[in-house]
């Protein structure tokens, strides 16, 4: 089995669903990402895994239900009204960009989103018994679990976090969300998307026998945790414009850990993270 084929084939379904990034630049990165990882492991699931164990099942369709849920979640998102001012700013930064660079940022995040799945197609593919695994049979099967198991708590923190927060915005549109999880963190949902990703990796760990396999794996989840960095640094500067004069704002910023729950960081505003 050529598995280059297939491969290319999941990176030319990311072509196609990150395709309106070129009408709207934010697409690459949004919605484009989300139907992206569920377009890339459907291709996995469909024409690579018929003998595959039910573990490298329920890790695709974990990927499969992020990326429906996250996809899906910023298009209703785009229609409401208290996203209104955000989406013009965003429109305002898209004018700015290169119009030729567009080209580069559609061939490059689609090859990112196929390296983020690299370890969930690893492991759909152990049974073919391509590469040499790095562990015995019985510790491969315990580190995939629990690599899905923390999928799982990663994947209900974001998906309860976003709730949690359209819920509070519906009653308090101009107020910023301090319920739930938002009470233990300010960023759960990005901290929720980075444990999806860890999982992901670590359950496919015991089956990256291959340099070309794991030296992708390892970038591609470094870049996806330095962008979720990124986006909590963003999001720590806005929160600082809209309620910065706040005491209550104050108190809760100095209080509740930005991203990580019980670490106690309360900003990463003076913290370089390279993909911002």
């Amino acid at each position: 089995m050529n598995i280059y084929y297939y491969l290319s084939i999941a990176l030319g379904t990311a072509l196609i669903i990150t395709f309106p990034g070129f009408f709207r630049v934010v697409y690459f990165i949004s919605i484009g990402y989300g139907y992206s990882i569920a377009g890339i492991v459907a291709v996995y699931a469909l024409f690579l895994f018929d003998k595959a164990k039910w573990n490298t099942y329920l890790q695709l369709l974990i990927l499969f239900i992020y990326g429906i849920r996250l996809g899906t979640y910023i298009l209703i998102r785009e229609k409401k009204i208290q996203y209104k001012k955000e989406l013009e700013e965003v429109k305002k930064r898209e004018s700015e960009v290169n119009k030729s660079s567009l080209i580069l940022i559609w061939i490059g995040v689609s090859i990112l989103y196929v390296a983020m799945t690299l370890p969930a197609f690893a492991s759909g593919i152990s049974h073919l018994k391509l590469f040499s695994p790095l562990l015995t049979k019985t510790t491969a099967i315990v580190i995939n679990i629990s690599g899905i198991i923390i999928m799982i708590f990663g994947f209900t923190i974001e998906a309860t976090a976003d709730w949690q927060k359209n819920n509070f915005k519906k009653h308090n549109p101009n107020d910023f969300c301090t319920v739930g999880l938002f009470s233990f963190v300010r960023c759960p949902n990005y901290f929720g998307e980075m444990l999806v990703w860890i999982g992901s990796f670590i359950a496919g760990l015991p089956y990256l026998g291959s340099l070309w396999l794991i030296i992708p794996s390892i970038i591609s989840l470094s870049c996806i945790l330095l962008i979720m960095m990124g986006s909590t640094k963003r999001l720590e500067v806005k929160q600082e414009e809209r309620y910065g004069n706040r005491e209550d704002y104050k108190t809760y910023r100095s209080h509740v850990p930005v991203l990580f729950p019980f670490i106690p960081v309360y900003s990463l505003k003076n913290v370089k993270v390279y993909l911002e």
